[in-house]
C-alpha cells in the first residue's frame, strides 16, 4: 500500500524522486539510531543518500526556474 503512495509522488517528476529519496533516507536513520553500536559506515552511506535526494531537489527547483523565464519569453 504504500508503494503505492511513493509511486504517486513520482507524478511530480524528479522533486517527487527527490522526495521518495528523503523520506527513505528518514527511515534508515530512524533504524540506525535503534540500534545498539554506531556504524560509521553506515551513517555515511546515509548521507550520501540524502545529498543525492538535495541535488534533486535543486535539479527541480533550477528546471522550475529557467521553465517560468522561458515562457514568459514567449
Amino acid at each position: 500500500m504504500e508503494l503505492l503512495k511513493f509511486i504517486t509522488y513520482l507524478d511530480y517528476g524528479v522533486l517527487g524522486l527527490s522526495a521518495i529519496v528523503l523520506i527513505q533516507a528518514f527511515v534508515l536513520l530512524a533504524r540506525e539510531q535503534r540500534r545498539d553500536s554506531f556504524r560509521p559506515e553506515v551513517e555515511l552511506a546515509i548521507r550520501k543518500f540524502m545529498s543525492l535526494a538535495l541535488i534533486y531537489a535543486l535539479i527541480s527547483l533550477l528546471a522550475t526556474i529557467i521553465e517560468g523565464y522561458l515562457s514568459q519569453g514567449v
